[in-house]
């Protein structure tokens, strides 16, 4: 009969956890530590989570090779105690609560922290340029002349840029296609390897081409600069104008031939093509063909 009522009693603790205060359960917790009883619910709360490990498997497997889930998911529980109460059943919103709270909760601080925020980012960068439309673009829109200033640009596609420590690729690669199981049986090597990982402060670009046969993401380093020019293409904008722009905002002696080569280098990768319309004195034209 103890044994019965210490059960439920530890049950409505650790499922109310941290806002438990039924009077019955007041003597029953003087037997527990406050600690112990937040890492229990920590690792009921990370269980509960076992439907999200298909949707975000490599962010878990950082969690439990770092040794940080019971710990970081203890200090989910009132979020997702929350949650639950408001009867939020669907998997799409319970797991961006979890990676809101994730992305808020990990510190750039910790070495650890980091390597995990930037392989969630990877995971929710994936996803979202994936469900995003793809955006088709007619072959008459190759231009076979060299650009000059008047050019204006389209993406080939959609990018997204993060700044990030971590190459999340290199702890994929690790990890291999299944990332549970490999934690399961090779955890130790695996740890050594990730301790490995170079360190440093890198900006990544996500990029999804355009075509819809192309359901694949491309991912590569640039530097500031680079993203900085990337993302200056809108559609809208003419070499030209991009260099006045990145005159006056970079102080950057940058010269109009470097935006031509730098530009010519992303046709020749698929990143931009030129627009249907070149500018010429504030008025469009239609951009011819060669």
């Amino acid at each position: 009969m103890l044994a019965a009522k210490s059960h439920e009693a530890l049950v409505r603790l650790l499922t109310d956890f941290p806002d438990h205060s039924a009077p019955q359960d007041r003597e029953f917790e003087k037997g527990f530590k406050l600690a112990d009883i937040r890492l229990v619910a920590g690792f009921l709360t990370l269980v509960r989570q076992t439907p999200l490990r298909q949707a975000l498997p490599y962010t878990f497997a950082a969690l439990r090779l770092t040794g940080l889930e019971v710990e970081v998911f203890a200090d989910y529980t009132p979020t997702f105690t929350n949650i639950r109460a408001n009867k939020c059943f669907d998997h799409s919103q319970r797991r961006k609560h979890l990676e809101k709270f994730l992305l808020a909760r990990l510190s750039r601080q910790s070495e650890h922290e980091s390597l995990i925020k930037d392989v969630l980012l990877h995971e929710i960068t994936t996803q979202h340029l994936l469900d995003m439309p793809t955006r088709t673009f007619s072959k008459s829109m190759t231009r076979h002349s060299p650009l000059d200033s008047q050019t204006c640009l389209t993406l080939n596609g959609h990018i997204i840029s993060h700044a990030m420590e971590y190459q999340p690729l290199q702890f994929i690669q690790i990890c291999g296609n299944n990332a549970e199981k490999a934690v399961l049986a090779n955890a130790s090597n695996i740890i050594e390897q990730i301790d490995a990982l170079e360190r440093r402060k890198r900006i990544l670009i996500w990029w999804r081409p355009a075509e819809p046969s192309q359901q694949h993401l491309d991912v590569f380093e640039l530097d500031s600069q680079s993203n900085y020019l990337l993302h200056m293409v809108d559609d809208t904008k003419n070499v030209g104008e991009i260099l006045q722009i990145v005159s006056r905002q970079l102080d950057s002696n940058i010269t109009e031939q470097d935006l031509l080569v730098f530009y010519e280098d992303c046709m020749k990768n698929g990143l931009v093509t030129p627009a249907l319309k070149i500018k010429r004195n504030g008025e469009t034209d239609e951009n011819r063909i060669h």
